[in-house]
């Protein structure tokens, strides 16, 4: 008997083409992604699988090293690309706030009297703060789910997701719409967080999380800066400051996490410091905090780097480790102040 309850692919008796794959939606919309096997697949084991989403005007070739990551490390990568709608109206997710501006907070941005950018799919934006396709992106996910998961053979307890920027939004919409929430384990943003006005707690619970954000991020700043001109003033709110910092505002990744671990049952008013020695390809500057005693048994942790939007070549080993269960061992205080890390070269770029 399989340690993971496998799903209906678990029956296929030889493995599916990995590869380019095309989807076509009942919606008539199709979905072009990437799905790779780890090495020794067999059919009729269950294995993991990692969902990598991309930002804005990206496309799912710019998530390739995660196939790498997952042939080395033993799971399944899907890799999809968002919806596009032409004439430079590049592909995207549609969730977090990104078309439902003004929110419970108002504009989700500061130019909300501008023309803004917006998508032929919104039809008539109510302001120029909606900056992705109104496409159903969440729908496209549990298609793209359902797709991957009766034609492979995957643990179904064992399924996570990570996007970059645009993409690490939309997991905060995967957590809180009933059609995906219940069927991952685990969210992995980098550098992404919902709108001002939109963060809410995960439908389905337990699950966990854990945030990687860079402190010098001008496109999604995860720490308030009440002193940008721009800034709306509202607390636990940060504004983009790339281009004069007069963009758009995003929830703080404090008040992020704090939602997550009290929606899982964590006592606590303040995370605990994590020890992240083992990382030794990350920076120094690399400081993880998380929330202890979680009465649901989840773990939401928050990580930090000094760091711009790029997504950092290490990120693969903090994701995996932390999705598997292998670390943090334990969440607790750190005693003693992290050693310096020496860094060492890494071929995957994720």
């Amino acid at each position: 008997m399989p340690r993971h309850n496998g799903t209906r692919g678990c029956s296929m008796l030889t493995p599916p083409p990995q590869g380019e794959q095309v989807l076509r939606l009942a919606s008539g919309l199709s979905t072009a992604y990437r799905i790779s096997a780890p090495a020794g697949y067999r059919p009729g084991v269950p294995q993991p699988l990692l969902l990598a989403l991309h930002g804005w005007g990206m496309e799912h070739a710019s998530e390739a090293g995660w196939h790498q990551h997952g042939q080395e490390r033993g799971y399944l990568v899907v890799t999809p690309t968002g919806y596009s709608e032409g004439g430079g109206f590049a592909a995207s997710w549609n969730g977090a706030g990104s078309v439902a501006s003004p929110g419970p907070l108002g504009p989700t941005c500061a130019q909300a009297s501008s023309r803004g950018n917006c998508y032929p799919s919104c039809g008539a934006c109510r302001d120029g703060c909606w900056w992705t396709t109104c496409r159903d992106s969440v729908g496209q996910v549990a298609s793209l789910l359902d797709e991957v998961m009766g034609r492979w053979c995957v643990a179904r307890q064992r399924v996570y997701a990570t996007g970059l920027s645009n993409g690490g939004s939309l997991l905060f919409e995967l957590a809180r719409d009933a059609r995906t929430s219940g069927r991952i384990a685990a969210y992995l943003p980098t550098h992404g967080l919902p709108h001002a006005g939109f963060n809410a707690p995960p439908a389905h619970r337990p699950v966990a999380l854990l945030g990687l954000w860079g402190l010098r991020d001008p496109f999604v700043p995860p720490r308030p800066n009440p002193s940008q001109p721009s800034h709306p003033g509202t607390p636990n709110v940060s504004v983009d400051t790339w281009n004069g910092g007069g963009g758009w505002y995003y929830t703080v990744a404090r008040a992020v996490t704090a939602t997550w671990a009290a929606a899982n049952g964590c006592q606590g008013a303040t995370p605990a410091q994590l020890d992240v020695s083992a990382f030794r390809a990350a920076p120094a500057s690399l400081a993880c905090v998380g929330w202890t005693r979680c009465s649901s048994g989840a773990r939401v942790v928050e990580c930090v780097h000094d760091g711009e939007h790029e997504p950092p070549s290490w990120r693969g080993d903090l994701f995996w480790d932390f999705a598997r269960g292998a670390w943090p061992p334990r969440l607790r205080a750190v005693r003693q102040q992290l050693a310096l890390r020496a860094p060492r070269r890494t071929s995957v770029v994720l």
